[in-house]
């Protein structure tokens, strides 16, 4: 049997990014953004009926935001998910 994907594009053009908290649940996150490029956004259960928080640098909401266009986006996310992964080995995390 494969792995399930870590990161994978939806039908509707979103993102999905699977992974773990630093407790080891399994979390998946969800990026989206405009059809013509923009910035990207995260959809979250915590801010419902706006675009979602802005993301930035390292998929985090604090720093300079990341933009992307749709044809763009999902190796946009993959950058950075590879980028945070290997600044935590470089770290011993």
């Amino acid at each position: 049997m494969s792995p399930p994907r870590r990161i994978w594009l939806t039908e509707s053009g979103t993102v999905c990014l699977r992974d773990e908290d630093p407790l080891g649940e399994e979390i998946i996150r969800e990026f989206w953004c405009p059809l013509n490029g923009g910035y990207i956004h995260e959809i979250d259960a915590d801010h419902p009926g706006t675009l979602g928080r802005q993301v930035c640098d390292g998929l985090c909401h604090l720093g300079v935001t990341m933009r992307a266009t749709r044809e763009t986006l999902l190796d946009v996310i993959r950058r950075e998910y590879r980028s945070i992964q290997d600044r935590k080995r470089r770290h011993g995390y």
